[in-house]
């Protein structure tokens, strides 16, 4: 995936307000591309150097100069190395629309066109921005056409962890769509996940409507701070009544997923690994399902 660098920008800054801004999404970018790979970097319709930023001459190599922290300089330039647009994105891409609406930003009171902009978002990417006003700081810039029809483009602009995230939440959306269910569940536990032959026959009986359920119970427990298996009794359950097998082999807990069908998964989360030992739903003995659960930690965990 790449970002595309915003050019919608107020042409009155000087060079230390573009670069302040500049090391700003500079930091929030490197933050993103450490946890995902699949950033390729910032495509620009011209090559750094020669970026005009506004009317007295300053260029965007100006502005990454003035960048104090040497690595983040180098980094900044060995990302703006993809020019021009048509070799990195496909203007094919809604071409008739994009035409026909000949889409504009309005940064200032002042309207800049945004075409760009406009095969950047058909193109499923976000944008790099310098927050250099406050119409560019939102995580989303809405693009207008002259023929009344709007284009909403994600929009990373500095380093607020609020837009960051929203960032990151679309890079990870985006990422998702080309995984197989297992894999999302994969990228959940931070690929620190083992399972037993047992589940992964259960899990691929299911179909994916409840392979799916699964994993929107999981991405539920990630967002209320869980997967490290604090207990709310709802979504994550201790299971009990195996006392001297919890004493020996460590707690058992039990994921709970109730639409559209009632399935219960047995977990251990030992030195930071995620064990998936077995599955029961409604109509097999739980008690029973515990127990099974427990005899598969000997064939997982070896011990």
């Amino acid at each position: 995936m790449y970002s595309y660098f915003n050019e919608c920008l107020p042409r009155d800054q000087v060079v230390d307000q573009y670069a302040a801004a500049l090391q700003k999404s500079s930091q929030s970018y490197a933050s993103l591309k450490k946890k995902h790979p699949s950033l390729e970097g910032i495509v620009s319709f011209a090559t750094w150097s020669s970026m005009m930023m506004n009317e007295v001459g300053i260029t965007l190599g100006d502005c990454i100069r003035k960048i104090g922290n040497r690595t983040l300089r180098n980094l900044v330039c060995s990302w703006l190395t993809h020019y021009p647009v048509r070799a990195y994105l496909d203007e094919s891409i809604n071409e008739d629309d994009l035409i026909e609406q000949n889409y504009t930003l309005t940064v200032a009171g002042t309207t800049y066109p945004a075409m760009n902009l406009g095969i950047a978002h058909n193109n499923g990417i976000f944008l790099f921005t310098l927050g250099v006003h406050k119409d560019l700081c939102s995580n989303v810039l809405t693009l207008s056409g002259t023929g009344g029809k709007t284009l909403a483009v994600n929009n990373l602009y500095g380093n607020k962890s609020e837009n960051v995230g929203y960032i990151e939440q679309f890079i990870t959306e985006s990422e998702n769509s080309t995984l197989s269910i297992s894999e999302q569940i994969d990228r959940l536990f931070d690929g620190r996940v083992k399972r037993t032959n047992s589940y992964l026959q259960s899990f691929g009986k299911l179909g994916l409507t409840n392979q799916q359920a699964i994993l929107d119970r999981l991405k539920e427990a990630k967002s209320h701070g869980l997967l490290d298996f604090k207990v709310d009794n709802d979504i994550f359950r201790h299971t009990v009544g195996y006392d001297k097998k919890e004493k020996y082999y460590g707690p058992v807990f039990e994921l709970r997923v109730r639409e559209p069908k009632e399935i219960r998964i047995y977990f251990q989360f030992i030195d930071n690994v995620y064990y998936v030992l077995s599955m029961g739903w409604k109509g097999t003995d739980q008690n029973a399902d515990i127990g099974q659960a427990y005899e598969r930690i000997k064939q997982i965990r070896q011990i």
